[in-house]
């Protein structure tokens, strides 16, 4: 949803979650000792012949001997039983890794994992690291062993140029954002992220490469185009901001093999908001250079009848006129897969279905409801043609139905703060199936525009909860037609679940990550929980996987206004490795990961 305008300076604090937050008052709480990074071994173990292999590669990477490696925890971790995650139980034992490694309470959040294709043990994650103040950094960690030794640090950022204004002048920016990682066949390991400047107007997007399997990246150089996907010159012209990019890389052994994707948003405004179409970049020869093949969100007359604006506007960053009167140009959230025959499929929210916005798009006081809608658009790997866009499903994420954050102005859940969205993501399976996870509050209270929760607590006014849950819709003809919406989470009423993340596995099942707080009782404490199906999606197992609950109220420098955007999960040899933002440590949050191994669940 959006309201009437955007700034230059909000949009981009609002990236990385810094207004509001009250850092230069709240200072920093005091270090509490954090538990140690290697991973204690569960209670519940099952053990497989993947084990031995396990034992082979943690001696031949750390030197030690096969018992002592199985000594320090290279086991086949088993899921637990749903029974055993009760709202009155907790895991035995610790399990989870922590990721980052700094010790000065600053926050890491919204988090990106792949595995490498042909190692299940070496893993990369990135995520937003605050650890040094300004600028904001990309934090990277890697494991060669399944997390029992990591390396981590952060990328090394480029320095922006104002190559019209300033020709020479470099400055760094502010801060990166909106981590994503992915792997090539090759083991080429690849991290893109946002840039932009606090004190003028350019901004871009920039992958980092790794070719010692992300230990060392290269720094992108906008002189030269190394790393840069897109990019806006200007500095005193501040209608053009891109955000939200996201990133694969074809795996498929097909004729572009190794080619890396990049979609992401590119906001326009003159000032007011036009338009946020979806850009599509890619490269092959492994991000040395990029190109910018340009919107590909399509158009529908019966899904984007809205249009705020037509003209694309009219200064350096304009688009011009619409190609059709019906394009599906307000957008966010994109996200790329490559199919097993090399066909790319895109994801994003739109905002445009104004039919089916709720009570006709306004909600009793004459704002509009700007209900976003999921759509899917197929891209041709060959000539880039588009087709599409399908819709997946209406999602409720209206102005009514959340409340609303006093530390961002932004919307929130109850016992909450924290910015939300629905967002989840596209996968695709073997067989060329899809599948597409978000969270709504369809199944919560409508909230009078605009209500604020309470800022001593979070919590809603009385009488008013929101129930949100995470759903699944899935696609087996290339994203022409989707399943109704199926309810994954099985959480009582008044209960929230968001930020789901899908990833599908070589055998077909299906993993999703996402928070929980049906342990705390009172929808107050959360925790990462996973659901796995082995069936297509349509029945699903769900387990706790955090050992630990998470208080986010004072997550971020004192606040609970940001704790990312995003979870992440990824799959390889029927094991998930699920990734999120965790603040078991009082005012600092961290990012925690768990490998959990679904054999005989």
């Amino acid at each position: 949803m959006k309201f009437t305008s955007f700034l230059k300076l909000i949009l981009i604090f609002l990236v990385l979650g810094v207004l509001g937050s009250g850092a230069s008052s709240q200072g920093f709480p005091a270090l509490p000792e954090k538990e140690s990074p290697v991973a204690e071994p569960r209670a519940s173990i099952v053990r497989s012949g993947f084990v031995e292999e396990a034992l082979a590669l943690a001696a031949e990477t750390t030197g030690l001997d096969a018992l002592q490696a199985g000594l320090l925890g290279s086991e086949t971790i088993a899921l637990q039983t749903l029974e055993q995650t009760s709202p009155s139980s907790h895991h035995p034992g610790r399990r989870d890794i922590l990721i980052n490694r700094d010790f000065n309470n600053r926050p890491q959040n919204e988090t990106a994992v792949a595995v490498n294709p042909h190692n299940p043990d070496h893993f990369v994650a990135g995520y937003n690291d605050y650890r040094i103040g300004t600028p904001i950094g990309g934090g990277f960690s890697t494991s060669f062993d399944r997390g029992r030794s990591i390396h981590d640090s952060l990328v090394t950022i480029p320095l922006l140029t104002n190559m019209v204004d300033f020709p020479g002048f470099v400055e760094p920016p502010i801060g990166t954002g909106d981590p994503t990682i992915a792997f090539a066949n090759d083991g080429t390991v690849y991290y893109a992220s946002l840039g932009f400047s606090a004190s003028f107007c350019e901004n871009g997007i920039f992958v980092y490469r790794s070719d010692d399997g992300g230990i060392s990246w290269w720094r992108p150089i906008i002189s030269i185009g190394r790393g840069l996907v897109d990019y806006w010159p200007y500095a005193f012209d501040c209608s053009v901001f891109l955000d939200k990019e996201f990133m694969t890389v074809d795996t498929s052994g097909g004729p572009h093999d190794g080619r890396i994707y990049v979609t992401y948003t590119r906001f326009l405004f003159e000032p007011g908001y036009l338009e946020s179409p979806i850009y599509l970049a890619y490269s092959d020869d492994k991000g040395l250079t990029w190109t910018v093949v340009g919107e590909i969100n399509g158009s529908s007359a019966d899904l984007c009848e809205y249009q705020e604006d037509t003209t694309g506007g009219s200064g350096p960053g304009a688009t011009g006129p619409d190609t059709t009167p019906y394009d599906c140009d307000e957008n966010q959230f994109s996200y790329p897969v490559v199919g097993p025959d090399g066909t790319l499929y895109v994801h994003f929210f739109n905002e445009q279905n104004q039919s089916e916005w709720q009570g006709g798009g306004f909600d009793g006081t004459g704002a509009f409801e700007f209900d976003d809608q999921i759509l899917v658009v197929k891209v041709d790997p060959d000539t880039f043609a588009v087709t599409g866009p399908f819709q997946v499903s209406m999602v409720a994420d209206g102005l009514t139905n959340y409340p609303f954050s006093p530390f961002n102005n932004r919307q929130t859940v109850c016992n909450g703060g924290w910015r939300l969205n629905a967002a989840g993501t596209i996968a695709v399976g073997p067989s060329n199936e899809l599948y597409v996870v978000w969270a709504d509050n369809r199944n919560g209270d409508e909230f009078p525009f605009q209500t604020f929760v309470d800022p001593t607590d979070g919590s809603c006014p009385a009488g008013l909860h929101t129930s949100t849950d995470v759903f699944i819709s899935k696609s087996t003809d290339g994203g022409m037609t989707w399943t109704p919406p199926h309810r994954i989470t099985h959480d009582p009423p008044n209960f929230d679940n968001w930020f789901p993340w899908v990833s599908v596995g070589d055998n077909g099942w299906v993993w999703v990550v996402y928070y929980d707080r049906r342990i705390s009782g009172d929808n107050t404490l959360t925790d990462a929980w996973v659901a796995v199906s082995k069936d297509g999606g349509m029945t699903w197992n769900e387990f706790r996987v955090s050992d630990e609950s998470s208080d986010f109220f004072d997550a971020f420098f004192g606040t609970p206004s940001f704790i990312g955007d995003y979870n992440g999960i990824d799959v390889a040899n029927k094991r998930g490795y699920a990734f999120w933002t965790d603040s078991r440590i009082s005012g600092d949050s961290d990012v925690f990961l768990d490998i959990v191994n679904s054999l005989g669940h």
